[in-house]
């Protein structure tokens, strides 16, 4: 290139860069008139959301959603314990019900004397600091060693085998 291309090339560059920053007025001549009272106002918002616009804005998802949340609660409510766990005994995966009392002996003198006032022959034990009573249940257990074992809050056993084990509550 030479010195004259260069020059052209310069001059011609500010000659664009001055036409663009010229004011034209036959370009101003050619924009539409305007009506001021028209621009008023943005023509994409939306009137404020109503029910109407929420529905079809979800469908029918909205009300499957609501319906699914209702019917979970419900389930829960249904199948919840209907006596509070604080008043059940714990029992272990094994079958052997495990209570808590401040007289871990006195208990299970009492279990034992109230099972056979029923009925039912119920040995009493100690071992390794761990009062328990074992005693084997005809089946059907009979409503009074039901009776007996509700007033512990002892659930009855389905195979008939009687397992409790009694710690002291000042240990737990």
């Amino acid at each position: 290139m030479s010195d004259t291309d260069d020059r052209e090339w310069l001059d011609t560059l500010a000659g664009q860069i001055a036409r663009a920053r010229a004011p034209d007025a036959a370009h101003s001549k050619t924009d539409p008139a305007v009506d001021a009272a028209a621009l008023e106002g943005n023509p994409f918002d939306r009137k404020g959301p109503t029910w109407r616009t929420a529905m079809r804005a979800t469908g029918t998802r909205g009300w499957a959603a609501a319906a699914l949340a209702v019917a979970v609660l419900l389930l829960g409510w249904h199948l919840s314990p209907k006596t509070s766990t604080s008043e059940m005994a714990r029992e272990s995966l094994d079958g052997i019900v495990q209570l808590a009392a401040a007289d871990p002996r006195g208990l299970r003198e009492q279990i034992v004397t109230e099972l056979g006032a029923v009925g039912v022959p119920a040995n009493g034990y100690a071992q390794l600091g761990i009062d328990g009573v074992d005693a084997d249940l005809a089946l059907p257990v009979s409503p009074d060693v039901q009776r007996v074992l509700a007033s512990h809050r002892i659930p009855t056993p389905v195979d008939g085998a009687l397992r409790i084990e009694i710690a002291s509550s000042k240990s737990r």
